[in-house]
């Protein structure tokens, strides 16, 4: 077996020079292990997956067309949570260099954001998407540019091991739903995203290996109005006969309460509860009826 080497180039983005794709310009290497013995390089990427197998297979094969003496190339990606804290901490250690000591005369010195560095505003994210929106039954493989539009059914916000923060919502539009995905740093302001909001949300849609499902990761998105609510114009009005609720086991999925503030809203004068071989939505029904 031969011996394998670990480099770091120079510059993180030279596959820019195989490919004006803006994705070979947004990816950072993190090192090439290269096996003399099998003449193969393993490119490991830092952060979320970009691209298709595809692209990526026509990027090797560029590759191995400028080296001749590389036989095989194979593109790996490292999450970022998942970079080894030893060797994060070796790379900080190599790459620290002491400031100089320079005596200074001391001055009052005028700081217009307090000494903070200038962060990204809410307003480079918030912006009105001007370009249509697709199902999100419609999404089922990688693009970018994508729009869509839809509710907030989850919400969740953590800070990750690199300072980084994470926001993660789940958006549905009634017919599919999807995971959307903000990366912001810490002195960004961060956007309230709540369940129950209606966003419009703009982005590139990409393969999460770890989920193993398609995100959309935000490049932008706006506050939206909900779709106006269904209404009943009917001079007169239906008794739905045949309801069940919740408490009819492995059949109703509706609390009775909503069920009859619905029909209220539509002007129903009455629903029959007909749930199977139980009462127990009987006393809710009372109350919300009263």
């Amino acid at each position: 077996m031969g011996a394998i080497y670990v480099i770091k180039p120079d510059r993180s983005d030279f596959l820019s020079s195989l490919s004006p794709d803006p994705i070979t310009k947004s990816v950072e290497i993190k090192h090439i292990e290269v096996d003399s013995a099998n003449h193969s390089w393993k490119i490991h990427l830092v952060g979320q997956r970009q691209g298709t197998d595809e692209f990526w297979y026509n990027i090797a094969e560029k590759l191995k067309a400028e080296i001749p003496q590389v036989k095989q190339v194979e593109f790996v990606w490292d999450e970022l949570e998942a970079v080894d804290d030893i060797s994060y901490m070796a790379n900080v250690i190599k790459n620290f260099t002491p400031p100089p000591i320079v005596a200074v005369e001391d001055k009052p010195v005028k700081q217009t954001n307090g000494g903070r560095r200038r962060s990204r505003k809410r307003g480079s994210l918030v912006g009105e998407v001007n370009q249509p929106h697709i199902p999100i039954n419609n999404i089922d493989i990688e693009q970018n540019n994508v729009a869509i539009k839809g509710e907030v059914v989850a919400s969740e916000r953590r800070t990750l091991r690199t300072g980084k923060i994470l926001v993660t919502f789940d958006l549905w539009d009634h017919t599919d739903s999807i995971t959307c995905k903000l990366f912001l740093e810490p002195e960004d302001d961060i956007p309230d995203i709540s369940v129950g909001q209606w966003l419009e949300v703009k982005g590139n849609v990409q393969f999460q290996s770890f989920e193993q499902e398609l995100a959309l990761m935000v490049h932008q998105f706006n506050y939206a109005e909900p779709p106006p609510l269904l209404q009943d114009h009917a001079e007169k009005k239906r008794v739905e006969l045949h309801l069940h609720t919740k408490m009819s086991g492995l059949d109703g999925v509706l609390d009775v309460e909503e069920a009859v503030r619905q029909a209220a809203a539509w002007g129903h004068p009455a629903v029959a509860i007909t749930d199977h071989g139980v009462v127990q939505a009987f006393p809710a029904a009372y109350f919300a009826g009263r």
